[in-house]
């Protein structure tokens, strides 16, 4: 069936978001009629790449069924006044930006990967989640083929909703800064010392470890201690790394997680209750909205809620359910039952019920933190596959 793209794409700009999002799209079969931007002499290096025709920003660009303007922010709404026929479909690629930015035009719309975009070969977008939103049925179905065309990972979202996530997404993107404010906060808040503190800095600059595996490392922190304040931190439950290790998860949870998607962001499933459509993962990082909307699309759930856990007990997890490691938490197991196990006993008497996971998390208040388990995970487990 014809649509849109079988009148050509014109892709305006030449930075990392037009250079990997045109690869993608000459990947995918589409004819890129134009390629647009202030540079000429980038300009002419890109358009050779993807076999297109280079334009001066301000020369007449040549006709197009969709016009994709893959530059800054602050250029769309100027840029935007460029194309003169109503008739065809105007999109940008900002995650900021709402449909508006593109003035009065009766055909626009919004392409966003959630993806960080880095120097280099053009990356592979077919398992980067493509996020779009339309002001029309003509806009939509442009981009949905586009899009598809592209990732197998298409969700639309409006303006609101995007801007949320696109936050997340920055945020992500500076995750070693966000890992070094963890610490400021712990300081603040008087659970670590401005030496172990300082320590900790140069212990993740030396290895590469993560902030949280540096502080108990150097014994500034103990396991219990450290996921208790981070799930005060992100209001929600906190999953030990003894319990963890015991946890027996179904089949039908882990695949609803695909290998690929647990090992890049880290994310492990517990539960999948099939009445409500939740799954319940545990991951270090409950607040990272890209890498939880990738596993929601991954999963059809109809929400995903994260808890807590420390990044070398997901970790270890993964490689025991996804990869038969068995002997994957040998090394954490140990240093739990020697260094942990007292403490988790206190804290899992003063804050656990008998209550399946199922019905704690659905009794569960805004702002309570409480331990997820082993109990609560095999017996959720159990209830959610008992229809299959």
């Amino acid at each position: 069936m014809a649509t849109e793209l079988d009148n050509g794409i014109v892709l305006v700009g030449t930075g990392r978001m037009a250079f990997h999002l045109g690869h993608a799209i000459a990947r995918a079969g589409w004819r890129l009629a134009g390629l647009a931007g202030r540079d000429a002499g980038r300009t002419k290096e890109l358009a050779l790449q993807l076999r297109s025709t280079p334009y001066g920003i301000d020369e007449a660009w040549p006709d197009a069924g969709l016009y994709i303007l893959a530059v800054k922010d602050d250029a769309v709404p100027g840029l935007a006044q460029h194309i003169e026929r109503e008739d065809r479909v105007l999109a940008h690629t900002s995650g900021a930006l709402g449909k508006e930015a593109l003035g009065s035009h009766a055909h626009r719309g919004v392409l966003w990967p959630i993806k960080s975009l880095s120097p280099g070969e053009p990356a592979d977008l077919s398992a980067t989640p493509l996020v779009i939103d339309a002001s029309d049925d003509l806009a939509r179905g442009t981009l949905f083929d586009l899009a598809r065309s592209i990732s197998g990972k298409v969700v639309e979202l409006p303006t609101a909703q995007r801007r949320k996530l696109h936050l997340a997404a920055v945020f992500a993107s500076n995750f070693p800064v966000y890992l070094m404010e963890r610490a400021e906060r712990l300081l603040a808040d008087g659970l670590i010392t401005r030496e172990q503190h300082e320590a900790a800095i140069s212990y993740v600059q030396r290895s590469g470890e993560r902030m949280e595996e540096a502080l108990m490392e150097l014994h500034a922190l103990d396991e219990a201690t450290l996921l208790k304040w981070l799930a005060a931190r992100h209001q929600t439950r906190f999953v030990s790394t003894e319990k963890l290790s015991k946890a027996d998860i179904d089949r039908f949870t882990l695949d609803k997680v695909p290998k690929k998607v647990a090992e890049r962001h880290q994310i492990y499933p517990v539960l999948f209750d099939q009445e409500s459509q939740v799954l319940s993962v545990v991951t270090a990082d409950p607040d990272n909205a890209p890498a939880l909307q990738e596993v929601q699309l991954a999963s059809n759930a109809k929400e995903v809620r994260a808890f807590v856990s420390r990044p070398r007990a997901v970790a270890a997890a993964i490689s025991k359910s996804y990869g038969g490691d068995i002997h994957a938490f040998a090394v954490l197991d140990r240093a739990a039952q020697q260094q942990f196990a007292t403490m988790l006993d206190v804290y899992e008497r003063n804050l656990v019920t008998e209550e399946t996971l199922a019905n704690a998390l659905a009794a569960e208040k805004a702002g309570r933190e409480r331990t997820l388990t082993q109990t609560e995970i095999v017996k959720g487990a159990a209830v959610a596959i008992a229809g299959v």
